[in-house]
């Protein structure tokens, strides 16, 4: 197959060789598991997680920067409700509350950058 693709004003012209599926043993994922695939959904851990019985802790999901906090402490928040702005990889990611609540503590404040499952914010 012949595609036409036009990058920064510069039209290239690509063509594509249709080849067998690859299958678990061509590869080797993350150079340590010959012959085995690991799916990506068991290698990712997703924020929020709670921390204690009398409180939940918004976790970061993915390395990155904080680039906006969109609550304030006391404030009430609902279910899915944006509280903070994430970047990472040049995006920005929605961190969104896991449940209805008001804010008790902001962990990590504008300009903080946070790994996978640093505490961000916490609902009480």
């Amino acid at each position: 197959m012949r595609f036409e693709v036009k990058l920064k004003g510069e039209t290239y012209f690509v063509e594509v060789e249709k080849c067998s599926p690859i299958t678990e043993n061509d590869f080797a994922l993350f150079g340590g598991n010959q012959g085995k695939s690991t799916p990506v959904e068991s290698q990712i851990e997703i924020a929020p997680q709670k921390t204690s019985s009398d409180g939940n802790t918004i976790n970061a999901p993915l390395p990155g920067s904080i680039v906006a906090i969109k609550v304030a402490v006391g404030q009430s928040v609902k279910k899915g409700q944006v509280v903070a702005l994430l970047e990472a990889m040049k995006m920005e990611n929605e961190i969104v509350s896991p449940d209805d609540g008001i804010i008790k503590t902001i962990l990590a404040p504008k300009g903080s950058n946070v790994v996978v499952g640093d505490p961000i914010i916490e609902l009480g």
